[in-house]
């Protein structure tokens, strides 16, 4: 048959249009009438003629409005009265070239140079504006993976309850580093600048974060003397339970923690306190 014959056909067949069509399942109906018409005369030998059809969507056929046999009719030629436009090369590499990066790029250059996660960097790249405002957050702060999760987290948050979008975020890049400086210095803990600092700081856009932070008396205590002091505190308190300790309880250092943390409102360095603790308890070993 001629019609499976065509099947292996790899060039296109003759055109015809199909117009004045005022629904789509006319449309629909239309292609399929025109379909099985363009079948039916192939197989008895007959030629598709380019023309333009309309369709009676009551009788559900085709028929023929004006025939186009020639390719000029669809307009495929030069306009003669437009002049031909000449860009030049130089032109258009410069346009590239100041074009921002697209999402697959950032995506590639945060899994690979950056080591971030596929689902965190789908997440920067939703809108250029979080992309670019994570890249500048990571330029002032040098840790890609920290002013990531600090979007992905406190930011993202914020902006969701507000119902706005990152053009609209209060604090600039170099305020919001500022902040992360405090918690990478240790100055302030990661939770106190997440839950107390950065919903103040949000609040007073041109206040500055160290003064927010000795305002609201969340200075971590760093020095070893005060520290020891709550150490010793809390290991006086339980003597029972450095035993336990020392017979296998290694969890217990938690309870020791929160005393210390407790004692000092929340403001003594976690990573200092916890290795002091574990060094006292190691030296009250010895000298039992």
């Amino acid at each position: 048959m001629y019609r499976s014959e065509k099947k292996s056909e790899t060039k296109l067949g003759t055109r015809t249009e199909i117009k004045n069509l005022n629904s789509m399942s006319n449309v629909r109906k239309a292609i399929e009438y025109e379909i099985k018409r363009q079948i039916a005369l192939l197989d008895e030998g007959g030629k598709v003629v380019q023309q333009t059809v309309s369709y009676d969507d009551q009788k559900n056929l085709t028929f023929p409005l004006r025939s186009k046999e020639e390719a000029e009719d669809y307009r495929y030629f030069p306009e003669p009265d437009l002049n031909p436009i000449i860009i030049d090369q130089k032109w258009v590499s410069e346009i590239l070239s100041d074009l921002p990066a697209l999402p697959q790029e950032l995506f590639l250059r945060y899994t690979t140079e950056y080591h971030l996660s596929e689902q965190d960097a789908g997440v920067l790249v939703e809108s250029p504006e979080q992309a670019r405002y994570f890249e500048a957050l990571a330029d002032q702060t040098g840790e890609q993976k920290t002013a990531a999760n600090w979007i992905l987290g406190p930011v993202k948050s914020w902006l969701k309850e507000n119902h706005t979008r990152m053009d609209d975020f209060p604090l600039s890049p170099e305020k919001l580093a500022s902040l992360l400086a405090l918690a990478n210095e240790g100055k302030v803990s990661y939770t106190a600048a997440q839950q107390k600092i950065f919903p103040e700081l949000i609040r007073q856009p041109d206040a500055n974060p160290m003064a927010l932070a000795k305002q609201l008396d969340l200075i971590q205590e760093s020095g070893t003397e005060a520290i020891m002091k709550h150490v010793h505190a809390a290991l006086d308190k339980y003597p029972e339970k450095i035993r336990e300790y020392h017979n296998g309880k290694k969890g217990l250092v938690g309870l020791f923690m929160g005393e210390v943390m407790k004692s000092t409102g929340g403001k003594a360095d976690p990573s200092l306190s916890n290795r002091m603790i574990m060094q006292e308890l190691d030296k009250r070993k010895e000298d039992e």
